[in-house]
């Protein structure tokens, strides 16, 4: 059986973090290959630099004793996060390009998904995510691979385009991605737009993964976001109409604690796993988010739903929206005409789904057997 070694990014408390790494795994090993996780951690998502921070920019004892705390929090939920990749992960923990060598053998070396290529998140350009520790000649391949950025850093341009010359394929989850690259000088004819690794399993597939039973009784509007307090506004704003007009109660989901919490919501899931977004996600009535892998899961179940478009890194959601013709769903501000949106014709949306998966599906397989080709 071949073996896939996967890099992406698992390091941080994010629902589509560990979502779409649990996805490609499965559908890789439904492909009959065995897929493994590196565990890597990211050197400024560690827990020895976040301690080092506090203590080297905070100097009121309480606000101290408050950020540790949050801390402890934090790694805590991490933890009951990452049971949800467990059977995939690695053996042993990584935090450099170093350790992953000395642990790591593969037959093909794959980047996943996320936004593994934005140095602006992984602050400077990460060569892990580029596959810079696979052995000289090893298959190395991407995956829905994204840049969420307008455009590259212009001194990582050379660097970068150096680092994905070594790659048999690239896949990329946005079409701008692809215009990305091709502007760095790679020949655009092997660079190919795939779903997100969340949509390569169907509703059907997510529903086996559902281990918690419906968490509310009453009909309910779920709100999830990832963006902004001014996003958030326009949530809270959109969501309070929505859910007047259709008699719903208002659930929120997040992955922080209070802090976060938004005015809107009748009920509220705090440190909430991956599973609790799920079953949340699954038995909703509607859904407003500003997140791309919530948007991603209101359509893949079938979901009303409208997406307040983040500031920035908004290409995926625009790219996935476009893909299936309901760009109406994307709200801008609290001013919005809800009386002007249509339901979805979600018959015609799976079937455009349905098309993508299959082709999506097909780079993968290839992606696996490419050092057979």
């Amino acid at each position: 059986m071949r073996k896939v070694s996967i890099i992406t990014i698992i390091d941080n408390n994010n629902f589509g973090t560990f979502l779409q790494a649990f996805a490609l795994c499965k559908k890789i090993e439904q492909l009959g290959a065995k897929p493994e996780l590196v565990d890597y951690c990211r050197p400024h998502m560690s827990w020895k630099y976040s301690f080092k921070t506090i203590f080297k920019t905070i100097h009121n004892p309480l606000r101290i004793l408050s950020r540790l705390l949050s801390l402890w929090q934090s790694n805590k939920i991490h933890k009951k996060d990452r049971r949800f990749i467990y059977q995939y992960l690695s053996s042993h923990s990584c935090n450099s390009i170093e350790d992953i060598k000395r642990t790591v053998s593969a037959d093909v070396y794959m980047t996943g998904s996320d936004q593994v290529w934005n140095s602006i998140h992984n602050r400077g350009l990460d060569k892990a995510f580029y596959l810079d520790y696979a052995p000289q000649g090893a298959p190395r391949v991407a995956y829905a691979a994204s840049i969420g950025m307008p455009q590259f850093q212009e001194h990582e341009k050379e660097e970068t385009k150096t680092l994905l010359e070594k790659y048999n394929m690239i896949t990329l989850r946005e079409q701008s991605s692809i215009d990305l690259l091709s502007d760095l000088g790679l020949d655009k004819s092997k660079l190919h737009a795939v779903l997100d690794p969340t949509l390569l399993l169907d509703k059907e597939e997510w529903k086996r993964q559902i281990t918690l039973p419906r968490l509310h009784t009453e009909k309910y509007l779920l709100v999830y976001s990832v963006e902004t307090k001014e996003q958030n506004n326009v949530i809270e704003s959109v969501a309070e109409k929505i859910a007047k007009e259709r008699h719903l109660k208002i659930v929120g989901v997040y992955y922080g604690g209070s802090y976060s919490r938004m005015k809107c919501c009748d009920y509220n899931h705090h440190y909430a796993t991956p599973d609790v977004f799920l079953s949340l996600m699954y038995y909703a009535d509607y859904v407003a988010v500003s997140s791309f892998h919530g948007t991603a899961f209101a359509v893949n179940f079938n979901k009303e739903f409208i997406t307040v478009m983040p500031d920035r890194f908004n290409s995926r959601v625009l790219n996935l929206l476009t893909t299936i013709n309901a760009t109406d769903r994307i709200i801008k501000n609290a001013d919005c005409d809800l009386k002007s949106i249509k339901p979805l014709a979600y018959g015609q949306i799976n079937e455009i789904l349905s098309i993508e998966r299959e082709e999506s599906v097909g780079f993968l397989e290839q992606m696996i057997d490419v050092s057979d080709q």
